[in-house]
């Protein structure tokens, strides 16, 4: 047998500095998959701040609208008039919406129940 030879010492110097390039590729890897899955979870935590808000402004709108209502409803003994505005009856409750923001209303009947005087042949004639 023979003896091991020597390494040259220029040789062990270009083994260091591909094991340090290696290290560094791996760790640029690494960080750049970090800063893209953090870019996604920032994403998804502020689009949940903002359903917070608008979720916070309509329920604001809601029981405004509720109050004005109840008070509408106590005034006239009703809510059978469909000539009353009720954008701008919720104005005068004091509400306003955060800036940036609207807020519309909408009621709906839910009975499922057609009205006969606004009522049209088709709808009439589908509904059958």
């Amino acid at each position: 047998m023979s003896p091991a030879k020597p390494v040259p010492p220029s040789a062990q110097r270009g083994a260091v500095i591909v094991l340090v390039l290696v290290t560094l590729l791996l760790a640029s890897f690494l960080l750049m998959a970090f800063i893209r899955r953090s870019g996604t979870e920032l994403l998804a935590d502020a689009r949940a701040a903002e359903r917070r808000q608008l979720r916070g402004e309509a329920y604001s709108a809601l029981e405004s609208a509720i109050a004005m209502l109840a008070a509408q409803r106590d005034i006239d003994g009703s809510l059978f008039q469909p000539e009353d505005s009720w954008v701008e009856m919720l104005a005068t409750t004091g509400y306003e919406p955060a800036k940036g923001l609207q807020v519309e209303i909408a009621f709906v009947d839910e009975s499922g129940k057609i009205s006969l005087p606004t009522a049209d042949a088709v709808t009439l004639q589908t509904a059958l």
